[in-house]
């Protein structure tokens, strides 16, 4: 008898569990966005998703598209969970963003095993986790586990979760060390409140932790160097071809198409403000106007170009573990390299759309200076550092080592 099979466990599974098809949620997504998008500010003015955004995305499933079946979620390929982000984050970037970083962890309990993945839904199948990746605190050994001190910064949706990963350096003998993520739970840490004040994507509520002496048992961590090479224990209690993704590069894709979807929401108020309007000064029509409809069409090209080397991405990664091996490290760190240039293609194409919009675009009551302050925001998370990640990818093509932790 496997770990899973010795869980009693309290959550419908995937024999009981009602699971929507991919369209479904994709159409689910596309209709709460113009109720997104009207929670825009009312977010920003918070500083956090609202509770009634927060239980809408749990209500649609949109949190357990990742989420073993075995613990109530829907096991889906990831594909089926980025389609679904493009449309929320179209709908309010900062709402994009939570879903996708706390629905990438739902993925991320199944590799840390069913004896973690139990503790956490054996009750209650929306228990939701944030995450601080970088290392900003102390992480020490001790006897059975770990134990962490210090603050951890940008744990984006943390009001409304119960757990969180954060990431540490670990010294190991013989002088090195050992980067891990750690499953702690909220009763081990305090939210700062007035630690996130921000010019964009403050509607994330991205705040510190503050732990001290924070005792984590060994079984709730994972080393990264098991996720670089897909050996983490979880795969032998979850075998789903979703879990079998490279840990770093389905992040970054989760980040990618954050962005992607918040350029598809800027391209829609950009749209409606020309559409059937009339330049202010001549009073002849916008779609005449050469300068604008390019803008327009360019944004589109950039957008669905876009999408398609996701999809291209995906496709090649799907094949690999069809075929049985882990995606190559060098074609990993290309993946990476990718979505951050992918990142300043979308970034790019607002910023025109922005510059086209003309002096009105500038008023804080408008809806695509919050897209414009957003989707730069969102670009500078340090996976969509391209200058970083493409060194890195060149670097690793030459024959270099690999110098990203999270690959």
């Amino acid at each position: 008898m496997t770990a899973l099979d010795a869980m009693n466990i309290g959550a419908k599974t995937g024999a009981d569990l009602d699971i929507p098809t991919e369209q479904e949620l994709v159409d689910r997504a596309i209709a709460m966005v113009p109720t997104l998008r009207r929670t825009m500010r009312d977010h920003d003015s918070l500083g956090r998703i609202s509770d009634e955004v927060i239980a809408s995305l749990c209500d649609a499933g949109f949190f357990r598209i990742l989420q073993p079946r075995a613990f109530g979620g829907y096991e889906m390929h990831p594909k089926s969970f980025l389609r679904v982000l493009h449309q929320v984050a179209r709908g309010a970037p900062a709402a994009g963003w939570v879903l996708m970083v706390v629905g990438v962890h739902n993925w991320e309990v199944a590799l840390l095993g069913a004896r973690v993945a139990g503790e956490l839904w054996g009750e209650n199948p929306d228990i939701r986790v944030s995450s601080s990746y970088v290392p900003f605190g102390e992480a020490k050994q001790v006897e059975g586990g770990y134990e962490l001190s210090g603050r951890w910064k940008f744990s984006s949706g943390c009001d409304h979760c119960d757990w969180a990963f954060l990431g540490g350096w670990v010294d190991l003998p013989g002088g090195e060390r050992e980067y891990r993520v750690f499953l702690v739970s909220r009763q081990d840490y305090a939210i700062d409140d007035a630690s996130w004040n921000t010019f964009g994507l403050q509607g994330t509520g991205s705040k510190d932790l503050l732990l001290e002496n924070a005792f984590v048992p060994g079984y709730r961590t994972h080393a990264m160097s098991e996720s670089l090479n897909c050996g983490n224990v979880g795969l032998k209690d979850f075998s789903a071809p979703a879990y079998r993704y490279p840990f770093g590069t389905l992040f970054s894709f989760g980040v990618v198409s954050a962005i992607i979807g918040m350029a598809m929401g800027a391209r829609d108020v950009y749209l409606e403000g020309v559409k059937g309007k009339r330049a202010s000064f001549t009073g002849a029509e916008l779609a005449h106007d050469g300068f604008v409809v390019q803008a327009l069409a360019a944004a589109d090209a950039d957008i669905q170009s876009c999408l398609a080397l996701l999809d291209r991405m995906m496709g090649e990664i799907d094949a690999d573990i069809a075929a049985g091996i882990v995606t190559p490290v060098e074609r990993r760190a290309q993946y990476m390299a990718w979505c951050a240039e992918m990142s300043g293609t979308a970034i790019d194409a607002v910023v025109r759309l922005f510059r086209r919009s003309g002096a009105r675009a500038i008023a804080l009551n408008g809806d695509l200076q919050q897209y414009v302050r957003d989707i730069l925001a969102g670009g500078n998370h340090i996976t969509m550092d391209a200058a970083h990640m493409g060194a890195n990818a060149g670097a690793v093509t030459l024959g270099a080592p690999n110098q990203v932790a999270i690959l």
